[in-house]
């Protein structure tokens, strides 16, 4: 890898007995927040004083986050025409399970494909497969879960590994959580009302997977567990963002529960800018 001025900088100044130790540096300390991020440091790792290394996922093609800050993507992902009818779920008053509280007096809306106001689509995945080194998964991340009407909220999130990720039914009747990973052991928790708890996933998933009520089926959402927090769901406007991504281009995967992965996107990011990634697609693109 070719030497950006600041290691040669530094690597001259170790020559030189100016710096002292040698070995890991952190060259870019940053911190994401949200629930599904964590802390971001890159480092790169001088060797014999001549060479430095930036290590980086497969993903990032171009990587100068050892030069560079990172920089921010934002975007939409909308509906290239008008919106089609969904019918819902479950009609109101038409709950063949717990009546009493599932579908009462509203529908159980299909969610498998939201459309908002302005056009956007909610619940789109946007992450990468693979961060650059020093990216991991935010542990004090705090995911969460309900069950409130016999729904699932919210539909789709994101948990990072290690990370606590509470479930709770907020309803007067009980439910059932089933999860149906690839990476991950199966769960299968029956949950009595008013109860909770914690789930923890000890591996990243390459692909969202989705999780079910046995005893409501309509009930579903989805879940992606990443080791890195360079990911995002969008909003009920199709909006998303995601922060301190490194410089460089990157792959990005689109994905979207009614046809798994819809595309994947090569972005050049921009250190200390914000890239805009408008993304666009017809009803024929989900399917509908």
């Amino acid at each position: 890898m070719k030497l950006t001025t600041s290691v040669r900088s530094l690597v001259l100044l170790s020559a030189t007995g100016l710096v002292a130790g040698c070995g890991d540096f952190d060259i870019n300390k940053v911190d994401p927040g949200g629930g599904a991020s964590s802390k971001s440091v890159v480092t790169v790792r001088a060797s014999a004083g001549t060479k430095a290394e930036a290590s980086a996922g497969e993903n990032n093609a171009t990587a100068t986050a050892a030069s560079s800050e990172p920089g921010v993507l934002k975007g939409s992902v909308s509906l290239d025409g008008p919106a089609p009818k969904i019918s819902p779920l479950v009609a109101a008053g038409q709950a063949k399970a717990d009546p009493s509280v599932c579908a009462k007096s509203e529908d159980i809306p299909d969610e498998s494909f939201v459309v908002g106001a302005s056009g956007g689509i909610a619940n789109v995945f946007i992450y990468l497969d693979k961060a650059p080194a020093g990216y991991v998964a935010d542990v004090a991340a705090k995911p969460a879960l309900d069950q409130k009407l016999c729904i699932f909220r919210p539909h789709a999130l994101l948990v990072p590994v290690g990370a606590e990720f509470a479930l709770k039914n907020s309803d007067t009747v009980p439910h059932n959580v089933g999860t149906n990973p690839q990476k991950n052991a199966p769960e299968n928790n029956n949950m009595t009302p008013g109860s909770s708890m914690n789930l923890k996933f000890k591996r990243a998933e390459k692909e969202p997977f989705d999780s079910r009520c046995a005893i409501h089926p309509w009930m579903k959402f989805y879940t992606l567990v990443l080791d890195h927090p360079l990911a995002a769901v969008t909003d009920a406007e199709g909006k998303f963002e995601i922060a301190n991504v490194p410089a460089g281009k990157h792959k990005f995967r689109v994905w979207h529960e009614t046809k798994k992965q819809l595309e994947t996107v090569t972005v050049d990011i921009k250190g200390g800018q914000t890239t805009e990634l408008p993304l666009k697609y017809n009803a024929a693109k989900f399917g509908l």
